[in-house]
């Protein structure tokens, strides 16, 4: 990933203490989740989606649950606008 030379990323033991941080917060407020990456068999070019595709593998992670209350997705806000 390609950095922006006029921002300083920090030394390697402040990085390491971010990273530290963060694997903490994970441990105290996550949740244990099921990951499961899906493998595309015939992907439709068309619509761009896969009704064949299968799930035949998972892996348990950790991970922080911002919003329990559903699938936030885009999270396009949209307002009523002079023009309409």
């Amino acid at each position: 990933m390609p950095t922006n030379v006029y921002f300083d990323t920090g030394t390697t033991s402040e990085q390491r203490l971010y990273e530290d941080i963060i694997i903490e917060q994970l441990k105290i407020y996550g949740q244990d989740v099921y990951y499961l990456p899906r493998k595309i068999a015939n992907k439709d070019t068309i619509f761009g989606e896969d009704p064949a595709s299968s799930f035949d593998d998972s892996y348990i992670i950790e991970m922080y649950v911002d919003n329990t209350d559903g699938y936030m997705g885009c999270l396009l806000y949209t307002s009523p606008s002079p023009r309409d």
